[in-house]
C-alpha cells in the first residue's frame, strides 16, 4: 500500500515537472520566433528592403548644342528629383536591386522649358558598416545601368503673343555612379548622390504639324526633310543637329530605407 501511494504521488510531480518544462520551452520558442533579425551589424529584419530618396537634380557639366549644360546662352537650373526601388541584400556588404527615378531640369533663360528624365535599371552596391559607440551608419558605393526616357519641353513666344510649344522625346541607355551615407535610427535615414550620364541614341522632335526622329549623333537634316513652305512649320525646331549630352547629378537630401 505504501509503495502504490508513493507511485501515485510521483505521477503528479512528474506532470508538474513536464508542464514547467513545456512552458519554459514555449517561452524560449516565442523568443526565438520573434522578428527575424540578422546577426551582427547591420541587424536588419530581413534581406529584402525598400528605399526612397527625395532631393534635387542638377546639370553639372558637358553637352553640346541644345543639350549644353552651361554657357553664355545656356543654363539648366536645379530642380526636383526622386529615386526609389527594391534592395536585395544576401550578403552583409553587397546588395542588388532595381531602381526607378525621375528628375527634371529648368532652363534658366525660359523657365517654361524643362527637361524630364525617367530612369529604370538594376543596381549593385557595396556597403561598409561602421559603428561609433551607439551610432551606426553605413557608407555605400555602387553602379546603376538601364534605360532612360527623356522629354525636352520647349516653348517660344512669337510676335503678337503666339505661343509655340514642342515635346522632344529622347530614348537610350544610361549609367550612374551611386554614393550614399545612411544612418540607422528609427526611421532609417540618410543622404545620397547619383552622378548620371545619359546616352540617348534615338531622338524624336515633335510639333503639332510634324515629327522627325533620328539618331542623336546624326548631322543636320536637310531642310526639306523638316520644314514645309508654310510659316508655321518654318518655326519647327526639329533640325537641331548632332549633340552630346551632359552629366547630371541627383542629390537626395532625405533617404528612407525600410527592410521588410
Amino acid at each position: 500500500m505504501h509503495t502504490n501511494r508513493t507511485k501515485r504521488m510521483r505521477i503528479p510531480c512528474s506532470a508538474a515537472i513536464l508542464i514547467a518544462a513545456s512552458l519554459t520551452a514555449a517561452q524560449a520558442r516565442a523568443t526565438d520566433y520573434g522578428p527575424v533579425v540578422r546577426s551582427g551589424d547591420p541587424a536588419f529584419r530581413t534581406d529584402l528592403g525598400l528605399h526612397l530618396a527625395l532631393g534635387g537634380s542638377s546639370c553639372v557639366g558637358g553637352g553640346t548644342n541644345y543639350a549644353k549644360c552651361h554657357g553664355a546662352d545656356n543654363q539648366w537650373d536645379t530642380s526636383f528629383g526622386l529615386q526609389g526601388g527594391l534592395i536585395i541584400r544576401p550578403f552583409k556588404r553587397f546588395s542588388f536591386g532595381m531602381d526607378a527615378g525621375f528628375s527634371t531640369l529648368k532652363y534658366h533663360q525660359v523657365t517654361a522649358n524643362t527637361w524630364r528624365d525617367f530612369l529604370l535599371g538594376p543596381t549593385v552596391r557595396y556597403h561598409q558598416p561602421v559603428r561609433v559607440r551607439h551610432v551606426y551608419f553605413e557608407p555605400s558605393f555602387g553602379l546603376q545601368a538601364g534605360y532612360v526616357y527623356g522629354v525636352l519641353h520647349e516653348e517660344k513666344n512669337e510676335a503678337g503673343g503666339t505661343n509655340l510649344g514642342w515635346e522632344h522625346k529622347h530614348y537610350g541607355p544610361f549609367v550612374s555612379a551611386l554614393v550614399g551615407l545612411d544612418f540607422f535610427p528609427l526611421p532609417r535615414l540618410g543622404v545620397g548622390f547619383r552622378l548620371v550620364r545619359t546616352f540617348y541614341t534615338d531622338v524624336c522632335f515633335e510639333s503639332a504639324q510634324t515629327s522627325v526622329c533620328r539618331g542623336s549623333k546624326e548631322k543636320h537634316l536637310v531642310g526639306s526633310d523638316v520644314r514645309s513652305a508654310t510659316d508655321q512649320t518654318a518655326q519647327f525646331l526639329g533640325d537641331k543637329g548632332a549633340v552630346t549630352y551632359p552629366w547630371k547629378l541627383f542629390w537626395g537630401l532625405l533617404h528612407v530605407i525600410y527592410y521588410l
